[in-house]
């Protein structure tokens, strides 16, 4: 059985990632969100401390 060579292009297929998500509170909790791959490999944005 032969796989197909062409394969959609990683940075466009959405992943699902634990992103640190603030609340109202001040409070941060993990939350699994979905993000494109470009997003990704980005480096997270750190809110600031209050």
């Amino acid at each position: 059985m032969t796989e197909p060579q062409a394969s959609p292009t990683p940075r466009t297929h959405p992943v699902q990632r634990w992103v640190p998500v603030v609340d109202g509170r001040g409070r941060i909790r993990m939350e699994a969100r979905w993000v494109t791959a470009a997003e990704a490999t980005a480096p997270a944005l750190v809110a600031p401390a209050a």
